[in-house]
This record gives C-alpha cells, structure tokens and sequence, in this order.
C-alpha cells in the first residue's frame, strides 16, 4: 500500500493515533473492537505502521470479499449484465421521451 507515514519508529508513542489515515480507514472496514485495539495501540508505541498497514489491507479483503464475488459472477454471465442494461434503457428512453415532449411543447418547439 502507498499510505505515508511519519518517521516515528515503531516503539515511539503516536498520540495523534485518531488522525492517522490507516486508523481512519480500518475504522470504515474492520470491527470496532479491532479499530480502537489497533488505535490504542499504536498510541501507546509498540506497533509499527507495516504492522498496522497489514491488518488494514487484511480486513480490506474480507470486507470486499462479497463484492468481489459478485463481480466475478457477474463477469462470467455479460448476457444477463447486457439484458439488465438494455432494459435499463428502454425504461430510460420512454421517460426521457415523455420529459422531452413536456419540453418541446412547453417552449413552443412542437
């Protein structure tokens, strides 16, 4: 990952742990419980930022897991995906028909 850190070593205390971008994104992905150890931690030295960036990559991927999943599903059946997107746009086209006509009238074009 290309998150930049400061150059505090690992057993330095880092008090400003609540501002640190890792900190802030493991909160988005991981428990709660696990974001505040990793938080609590980190302020209290010990913990070095490679550890810290590899719990934040390793519930990223379990976060996503679902995600990815389903993209590869749908990447294994382009058919459905296209019938889904034409029917989209069918119903698309029929209410921006109805607005354009609303338009055209309003300003006299038809």
């Amino acid at each position: 990952m290309g998150i930049l850190m400061d150059s505090r070593t690992p057993a330095e205390p880092k008090p400003d742990a609540d501002k640190n971008l890792a900190i802030q994104l493991l909160k988005l992905v991981a428990p709660d419980d696990v974001a505040t150890d990793y938080e609590n931690r980190l302020r209290a030295g010990g913990l070095g930022y490679g550890d810290l960036k590899k719990a934040l990559f390793e519930h990223y991927w379990t976060f996503f897991a679902d995600y990815r999943a389903k993209r590869a599903e749908l990447a294994a059946n382009l058919d459905h995906v296209h019938a889904i997107l034409k029917d989209g746009a069918e119903r698309a086209r029929a209410t921006a028909s109805q607005v354009l006509g609303r338009a055209r009238k309003a300003s006299g074009l038809r």
